[in-house]
Parts: C-alpha cells; sequence; structure tokens
C-alpha cells in the first residue's frame, strides 16, 4: 500500500514538474522564509536570470523598492490564508529593467500538524497590460484635461438630448453652474425663434451623414435670459459593436463676431450714406485702374450712370504731364505713407478744369498687400482763377508798395534840402536883424524854426521808417540781455533818466536780426522812459515769459497808460494818443517797432491801463531761440 502511494506521489510530482517546466507563466516554489527552492525554465526568458541563479535567493531583492513595503504587508498576510493570494509588483531583470508582475500565491501546510511547509507561486509578466492601463489613464486625463478648460463650451449630450457632462466654458457662456446644467435638455437653451431645430432632426441628419456630424449656427438663451450667439458641433460616439453611446457637443461662442459683423453693416450702412450725399466726388479703384464704386457726386459731374461707370477704367483726358504726376503719386503709396493729395488738371468740354485729389491706399491688414485705392476729390477750377488773380494783384501791390516806400524815400530826402534852408535863413535873420526885429518878429521867426526842427525829425523817423521796410533781415547770434543792457547804458551815461528805475531780467540768446532787434529795443525803452517820466519814481521792467507755450518779450512801464479802446491805432504811423505839449514825438516810432516785429516773423501787442502803466509783448519765431534761460 506505501510503496503504490508513493509511486502516486512520484506520478504527481513529475507532472508538476512537466507542467511547470513547459508553462509560459514563471512557476517557482519558496520556503518560509522566501527563499526560492526551485524556480521554472520560464525564469530566464522572464528575467533573464537562469533557474540555477536563482535557487537559494530571495526574490525580494529584486522587488522594486517603491513596492516592497505594500508586498512585504501583503506576503505577511498571505500566510495567514488558506486561499490564493494575488500580488500585482515590479522586479528588476537582470539587465536592471523593471517589469510589471501578477503572481499567485499558494501557502501549502502539512496535512497533519498544519503548519507551513512551502510556499508556490505563479508568476506572470503583466507589462504589456500595465502600458495599456497606463495610457487608458493618460488618456482619460487628457481628454478630461482638454474637455474641462477648453476655451469653447463642451458637453456629453446622451442619446435622448440630455447634458449628463458639462465644462467649464460652457458653464460661463449660459451663466450657469454646473449642477444647474447637468440632466437638462440641451435644447431648453435654444432661443424659442430657433424652433425649427429639433434634436430629432439633428439626430437624423447624423446618421444619415457619413462623418456623424453635424453643424448649425443659433442663438441660445443663457440662465438669466441673456442671448448668446454660438456655432454648435454635434458628433455621434458609438461602441465597439456600433451602437450609440452619446455625443459630443462643441458651443462656440460668436456673439462678439456677430456684434463686430452687425457692427461693420452699420458702418457699411452709414459710409454708403455719407458718401452718397457727399458733394465731393468719391470713387474707389482696383490697383489696375478698374472702377468699383461711385458716388452720386461723381455720377453727376461726369454726366454718367454708375452702371456707365463701375467696371470700366474711363478716365477723363489728362494732360500728358499731369498723368504722370498721378501714376507717381500713386506709385508711392505704402502701408507707413497711404494717403497723396495733389492738384491736376483734367479736360472737359474742351475746356481745362482743376482738380484736387487725395488717394488713399486700402491695405490687407495681416499682409500688408494692397487691395485696392479710394480717391476724393473735388473741382477747385473757380479757387486756382481766384488764386492766380490774387497772385497777380499781390504782385501789382508789392510793386506799388515798393513805388510808394522808394517814393516816400525820394520825397523825405528831397524836403531836407529846403527845410535846412527855411531853418537856416530863419536864424540869419534872428541875428544880423535882432535889433530891426520886434518882439512879434523874433516870435515868428522862433515858431518857423522850432517847426523846422520838427520837419526835420519827421524826416528822420520816416527816413528809418522807410529804411527798415527796405531793408532785408540778416540773421546773426547774440545775446538780447547784453544788447538790453548795452541800450540802458547809453541812455543813462550822459546823466540822462537817472532817476528811472530799470530792472531787466536774463533773456534769451537768439539768432535774428540784431540792428533792426537793437532798433526796436531802443524805440521801445525810449518810448518807456518818455511816458513814464512824471512817474515817482519811473519803474521800467524788461524781460520773458511764456504765453501758451510761446516766449513772449515784455517791458513793462508804470506811466500814464491809456484807454485800450485806442490800442488799434497804437502802431499806426503819425498816431497819436496824448498831445504834443505833453509829451514830445512825431507818432513813427512804434510803428517802426510794429515793422520789424512783423518783418522778424513775429506778433506785437499792447496791453495798458490810465495812469496806471503800459507792457508791450512781442513774439519772434521759436526757431529764432538758440539758447534758452
Amino acid at each position: 500500500m506505501k510503496s503504490s502511494l508513493q509511486e502516486g506521489e512520484n506520478d504527481g510530482r513529475l507532472i508538476y514538474r512537466l507542467l511547470a517546466d513547459n508553462s509560459n507563466d514563471l512557476i517557482s516554489r519558496h520556503t518560509i522564509t522566501g527563499e526560492c527552492s526551485y524556480v521554472s525554465p520560464r525564469c530566464f526568458h522572464l528575467l533573464g536570470y537562469r533557474p540555477e541563479e536563482m535557487v537559494g535567493k530571495m526574490p525580494c531583492d529584486l522587488v522594486h523598492p517603491d513596492d516592497l513595503p505594500s508586498l512585504k504587508t501583503k506576503f505577511d498576510i498571505a500566510h495567514q490564508n488558506e486561499g490564493y493570494t494575488t500580488f500585482v509588483y515590479r522586479i528588476r531583470r537582470k539587465d536592471h529593467e523593471f517589469i510589471w508582475f501578477k503572481t499567485l500565491n499558494k501557502v501549502i501546510r502539512d496535512a497533519k500538524n498544519h503548519e507551513i511547509k512551502e510556499i508556490l507561486c505563479v508568476s506572470k509578466d503583466i507589462s504589456k497590460n500595465k502600458k495599456y492601463e497606463t495610457d487608458i489613464i493618460e488618456s482619460e486625463a487628457r481628454f478630461r484635461r482638454a474637455f474641462e478648460f477648453a476655451p469653447i463650451g463642451m458637453a456629453l449630450v446622451d442619446i435622448h438630448g440630455r447634458l449628463i457632462r458639462v465644462n467649464r466654458s460652457l458653464c460661463k457662456m449660459l451663466n450657469a453652474n454646473e449642477d444647474e446644467l447637468i440632466e437638462e435638455m440641451l435644447y431648453n437653451f435654444v432661443h424659442p425663434k430657433e424652433g425649427h431645430l429639433s434634436f430629432a432632426a439633428i439626430q437624423q441628419h447624423i446618421e444619415q451623414s457619413e462623418q456623424e456630424h453635424y453643424q448649425t449656427e443659433l442663438r441660445l438663451l443663457t440662465q438669466k435670459q441673456g442671448v448668446v450667439s454660438a456655432i454648435l458641433s454635434m458628433s455621434l460616439v458609438k461602441n465597439r459593436e456600433n451602437a450609440p453611446l452619446h455625443y459630443i457637443c462643441h458651443l462656440q461662442n460668436i456673439t462678439k463676431r456677430k456684434q463686430t459683423e452687425e457692427a461693420l453693416l452699420n458702418s457699411e450702412r452709414l459710409y454708403r450714406a455719407i458718401v452718397q450725399t457727399e458733394t465731393e466726388l468719391v470713387c474707389r479703384f482696383t490697383t489696375d485702374g478698374q472702377l468699383t464704386f461711385v458716388n452720386d457726386a461723381y455720377c453727376h459731374y461726369f454726366k454718367k450712370t454708375c452702371d456707365e461707370l463701375v467696371g470700366t477704367t474711363l478716365l477723363p483726358p489728362i494732360p500728358e504731364e499731369d498723368r504722370n504726376k498721378i501714376e507717381k503719386a500713386i506709385k508711392s503709396i505704402t502701408p507707413e505713407n497711404e494717403i497723396v493729395n495733389l492738384d491736376f488738371r483734367i479736360v472737359l468740354n474742351q475746356e481745362i478744369h482743376w482738380h484736387n485729389w487725395s488717394f488713399c491706399g486700402i491695405f490687407d491688414q495681416n499682409s500688408g498687400q494692397l487691395m485696392s485705392y479710394q480717391a476724393v476729390g473735388r473741382d477747385i477750377t473757380r479757387n486756382k482763377r481766384n488764386e492766380q488773380q490774387l497772385i497777380k494783384k499781390t504782385q501789382e501791390l508789392e510793386t506799388a508798395n515798393k513805388e510808394m516806400e522808394s517814393f516816400s524815400y525820394s520825397v523825405s530826402h528831397d524836403l531836407r534840402a529846403p527845410l535846412r534852408s527855411i531853418d537856416g535863413f530863419s536864424k540869419i535873420l534872428a541875428e544880423d536883424y535882432a535889433e530891426v526885429l520886434d518882439e512879434e518878429g523874433k516870435r515868428l521867426l522862433g515858431i518857423i524854426s522850432d517847426n523846422s526842427k520838427q520837419m526835420a525829425e519827421l524826416i528822420d523817423d520816416l527816413l528809418a521808417f522807410s529804411r527798415v521796410s527796405r531793408k532785408e533781415v540778416k540773421k546773426n547770434t547774440f545775446d538780447m540781455s547784453e544788447l538790453v543792457k548795452e541800450i540802458i547804458h547809453d541812455f543813462t551815461r550822459l546823466g540822462e533818466h537817472t532817476e528811472s528805475q530799470i530792472t531787466v531780467y536774463p533773456l534769451n540768446h537768439i539768432k535774428s536780426d540784431m540792428a533792426m532787434l537793437k532798433q526796436l529795443w531802443i524805440n521801445l525803452i525810449s518810448n518807456a522812459l518818455k511816458f513814464s517820466k512824471n512817474s515817482c519814481p519811473p519803474m521800467i521792467e524788461i524781460g520773458q515769459k511764456y504765453i501758451n507755450g510761446t516766449c513772449a518779450y515784455y517791458i513793462k512801464d508804470n506811466g500814464v497808460g491809456f484807454d485800450m479802446r485806442y490800442a488799434h491805432k497804437v502802431f499806426g504811423v503819425f498816431q497819436r494818443l496824448h498831445r504834443k505839449e505833453e509829451f514830445a514825438g512825431t507818432g513813427v516810432g512804434l510803428a517802426i517797432v510794429h515793422r520789424i516785429v512783423t518783418k522778424n516773423k513775429g506778433k506785437i501787442w499792447v496791453e495798458s491801463v490810465p495812469n496806471k502803466g503800459t507792457q508791450f509783448y512781442f513774439t519772434l519765431p521759436p526757431e529764432s531761440i538758440v539758447k534758452q534761460v
């Protein structure tokens, strides 16, 4: 009996060994401490070790460090189990690469004392399955991220049209949270005016389509009754058995685009309304000169209809010289220089007409390529004729002024000789016939002498005024402060005007006609000294200040002043606002000042208050300032 049992046991071990040696799985037997007592030949194929290399070794030494703690815990628990225990872990091959193992563990116990005899393990390489599992998890994660953070609204819709999953963008678009949308019917959010669309119709369209896709443009209602324009795209997802699972729905918010399109349409309508009512000639044409648009004024001017003009390259006869000028101007248009303006002639009804046109290039915003031109023009024939007449009149006036200046100079110069004779003979009579003349005669000779001197002063001032008018401006650089101080020194060095308190604030270094500016300051300072001589004490201030961004030079006195109602007379020749008996002068000094400022392209004005003083201001061109103080 014992012999037959032993034989049966030996046969069982033989069968076990045959199965183990030929199995595609790694079969191993271990002692209670975990050492290998047997390893099947499959070990070499899976781990690169020969079976004899593994016998007597601890397989735990090859387990990945991250998996070892949990594996040991499960191994200890397995000792308490009567059945099978499964372990999933990573194990290191002989080439140091880790692969995933799934091991089925069975504790073998002694039939009598129930103590553990050995441990039987069947291990399978599941690396490919693990990779598939990882790929699926990563794919799911990528889909989840793409779905959740997509910039457009996305939803999963079941085959009945119910929302089963929505992303953040859709919640934001519909102004609702996720809980408010899940389980809602998609078409509950469709605008009532889109009622012609139904979920059943979309399903039918998708089923009949080879791409199993549907797209349309529609309006949606948000939770707060707002309206959103969107593009709806729906695709059907099926399972392996080709049965419908659900729909992937994309909703792209195009509200801003729709508003922009509407704004563009309104802008185009407004543009056409403005252009069509414009009295100027407006047209658009392609780069090869073909008209694409003309307004009513253009048609009316050329006496043709819009249909007769659009699509043609019809142009009125233009002189060759002007045609070349137009072509050159149009070719100069670039994205940086989009508009050119020029005057040219055209021939209408055998008459020359002058036109002014502005040509504007229209460029593609992305590529910068020239697309077309727009032009706005007007007939300026009358203006040109008036301009030519004005030029002619101006030339005639300039000639007359020059002749008048020359005449004034000649007359003034020629008056000097007889005036000197009158003055000379008056002095001879007064000296040689003093005993003969009575007091009345002497008084009359004095009047003649005084008037001769006054006439001489008047002639000198007229000559000075004429010289200023005839003189050309010659610019040089100088310090205006030094110039003014030098003039004041000349006024006071002979002991005159010593009682006057004159303050000079720093003035700019300028580039202008020094001789003219010297004459200007002499006249202004002389004027201030004269009209403030009766003040106690006479005070004069000279300086500069910025008025509306322009440097203005000024001279201020505390003299008699005048009524501003008569300010327009101040700069006129022979104009006086005070009696000769009060203040001497010929009334030409300020006229010379005005002429000097004008010739130097500046402006001059005056402010005054009776019995409180006068302040003169004048400016020079900004480019005249060389050094600012």
